[in-house]
């Protein structure tokens, strides 16, 4: 996929600070140097990129699924921003928001293959 193509793709699906976020950790991935992994980003784009049409088209199709994919990166953008400022709040609602973000990624992981199981037959 061509650098074009996947900026498309990905302003498609996020808010522009999704987008900025998305480029400064695709051209410098700390977790690539071994430090530690604060304000790791978590879009679906970057977790799942053998499903990219199936999430561009799920998110122009079906308004609960984008509203519950920009719900997840809502959460997801806050996580790293309490990350990169030295967490804020405590550990239980960390978790809490950490458990909140992975439950709303199996469900819409569960759409998203379902999606594309149906679209490949």
């Amino acid at each position: 996929m061509n650098a074009s193509l996947t900026a498309h793709l990905v302003a498609l699906c996020f808010t522009p600070h999704f987008f900025q976020q998305i480029t400064s950790i695709l051209m410098d991935n700390p977790t690539e140097k071994g430090m530690p992994m604060l304000n790791e980003n978590h879009a679906f784009i970057l977790d799942f990129p053998e499903l990219t049409a199936d999430i561009v088209q799920l998110n122009h199709d079906d308004p609960t699924f984008k509203a519950d994919l920009q719900q997840y990166h809502q959460l997801d953008y806050d996580i790293r921003q309490l990350e990169i400022s030295g967490s804020p709040i405590n550990d239980d609602n960390m978790n809490d928001l950490k458990l909140k973000r992975v439950a709303l990624k199996d469900m819409l992981y569960k759409q998203l293959t379902k999606h594309h199981e149906k679209v490949s037959n």
